[in-house]
Formats: structure tokens, sequence, C-alpha cells
């Protein structure tokens, strides 16, 4: 089966990549009761927005922590 992967990046000015991080999603299949398809088509929709989502804010984060960090240094360096 097929699976996609999100593949998202944090780049700095000079267009370095600095952090990667993929999110992998589940394979992509009809479900068995080809009635229900639009109602799975709509739950996969929102499950992968929040995956996706979740993954971008913790890059974020993470960025903003490491600012926050060098900062702090910088702040109570001699």
């Amino acid at each position: 089966m097929n699976h996609v992967v999100v593949t998202i990046q944090l780049i700095d000015d000079q267009g370095e990549v600095q952090s990667m991080k993929e999110v992998v999603l589940d394979e992509i299949r009809l479900p068995e009761q080809p009635e229900n398809v639009l109602d799975r088509l709509e739950e996969r929709a929102e499950d992968v927005g929040r995956k996706v989502t979740r993954t971008v804010m913790a890059v974020e984060w993470e960025e903003l922590d490491r600012q926050a960090v060098a900062e702090a240094k910088r702040s109570f360096s001699p």
C-alpha cells in the first residue's frame, strides 16, 4: 500500500536546512464498507490536519526555545 509523507523543514535566512521532520500518514486504502467512504475521508482529513499541525508547532516551539536560550546566554554573559 502507498503512504503519504509530509516533510517539514526549518530553513535559516541563507536557505540552509536547520532541522527536518517527517509526518508519515497511514496507508491509503478504501474503507471496507463503501457507503462510509466520505465519512472516512472526512475523518482522515481531520486526523492528517491535526498530525501535521502538531509537527509544525513542535518545530516552531523548538526554534523559539533555542532563540530564548541563546538570548538568555547573551544577557548573562560577562
